[in-house]
């Protein structure tokens, strides 16, 4: 055989780096599934499935692709179980049954309706993720609905400045938001502007939510010269 025939009979197959490459590609362009609460299972395999069939992917192998786009709490849970060579027909319904059952629903529920803002929680953050639980849900209605339940549940100096502001637009209604937050971070709190004007240190006594807070009751001293009822 002489030494081009040769090199051409030994020479790699480039047919199998193109598939691999192609395969990347396509990897890249399907979402990203970690099993959050706000996170639809059947969304997710739906968008991998038409997106795979699009790009003409053979079916034998969407398994394998979807199950590189499982990430975070999905990953861990659906290894233990060992089913990664399972055909796409019983792996979907699987996947979905899994991350879709009542209990899921339940903790997106408790999630939307009762989870306040967290101390470190900024707002945009808070309300973006109210926002991805009631699309999860299905909950129906406008969005302003969302926004009345996720104001409620906001920080109390949050709370008292955007009760009239939910019938805005979700974008305004995030702007303002992030606004209002970043003023309240600058501005001065209303006990330190008390205390400077009287030119002591602050108190807790000259902030509004004290209002109402109980001081024990104190004996007041006798004049100079009485005697306690009942001292000898």
């Amino acid at each position: 055989m002489c030494a081009t025939c040769e090199g051409k009979v030994n020479s790699p197959a480039p047919v199998t780096v193109v598939n691999e490459t192609r395969r990347d590609n396509i990897r890249v362009k399907l979402p990203e599934f970690s099993g959050h609460p706000y996170e639809d299972p059947e969304k997710f395999t739906r968008a991998c499935q038409d997106r795979l069939a699009r790009y003409g992917v053979p079916q034998e192998e969407w398994t394998e692709c979807v199950t590189e786009q499982l990430r975070g709490p999905a990953t861990d849970r659906w290894a233990m179980t060992g089913e990664y060579g399972v055909e796409w027909e019983d792996f979907a319904p699987r996947l979905e049954a899994r991350f879709n059952a009542a209990r899921a629903r339940a903790q997106c529920q408790r999630a939307l309706f009762c989870e306040p803002q967290r101390a470190d929680e900024d707002v945009e953050t808070f309300i973006r993720s109210k926002m991805r639980l009631h699309r999860r849900l299905d909950a129906g209605g406008p969005v302003n609905a969302a926004l009345d339940v996720t104001v409620e549940l906001m920080k109390r100096e949050l709370r008292l400045h955007l009760w009239g502001a939910v019938d805005r637009e979700l974008e305004d209604f995030v702007q303002l938001a992030k606004e209002i937050e970043r003023d309240l971070r600058l501005s001065p709190r209303p006990r330190d502007t008390a205390a400077r004007r009287r030119g002591a240190s602050p108190s807790p006594r000259t902030a509004p939510e004290d209002e109402w807070a109980v001081v024990p009751y104190v004996n007041p001293p006798p004049p100079p010269g009485a005697t306690r009822r009942g001292a000898k």
